[in-house]
């Protein structure tokens, strides 16, 4: 199973001699754009339907600074522990100071949801300046939603697969790529098929 940025592909092979080592293709590679950047795309979204039709000023007169957010998202991605109960942050930067209302968004997002999203406006205090800085919490199970689209679909890929009859004997799944060493993954992968 390869995971990368962008697609994930999974294949079947046999191993037909071991020293050196030959393989012999079973199943032709399959897969689907379930790549780690697609989690990022479900952040995206989160922050389109956080936002609203201001998202769009965002996206257009703030590209960057979007970015950024993005980034560090990806970052918080990576990081991501599915086995502790732990809530998520991550800094919105000065970019949400030309949203006056964010507040309200937010409070609107989770009376329309459930309370996934909390925002808090903390000040910090360097010398004479003061720095405020715009903190989005996620919950555990928000963190784990961004991550469920491309996890069912790739333990569907993977499922169909190893139900065909040339892949009865399949004995290990090795997981490669950039995506696949998270952690989200690797469980999910492994409390699924931990048993097939």
């Amino acid at each position: 199973l390869d995971v990368g940025g962008g697609t994930a592909d999974f294949t079947v092979h046999k191993v037909s001699r071991a020293k050196p080592l030959l393989l012999d293709e079973i199943v032709p590679p399959v897969g689907g754009p379930w790549g780690g950047a697609f989690v990022e795309k479900q952040f995206r979204t989160f922050l389109e339907r956080l936002i609203g039709s201001k998202f769009a000023q965002l996206e257009q007169y703030h590209s960057v600074e979007l970015e950024e957010i993005i980034d560090e998202f990806r970052a918080l991605k990576e990081d991501f522990d599915p086995d502790t109960n732990a809530v998520s942050t991550i800094s919105l930067g000065a970019l949400f100071t030309r949203i006056p209302d964010l507040l309200q968004l937010v409070v609107n997002y989770n009376a329309s949801y459930v309370n996934y999203a909390k925002f808090d406006l903390s000040r910090k205090r360097t010398g004479r300046l003061i720095e405020e800085q715009y903190i989005l919490t996620f919950s555990h199970e928000q963190m784990l939603e961004f991550f469920e689209p491309t996890l069912a679909s790739i333990c569907s890929c993977v499922r169909q697969t190893l139900t065909l009859e040339q892949c009865s004997e399949t004995s290990a799944l090795v997981i490669v790529g950039g995506y696949g060493s998270s952690k989200v993954l690797r469980n999910r992968i492994e409390c699924e098929f931990s048993g097939a």
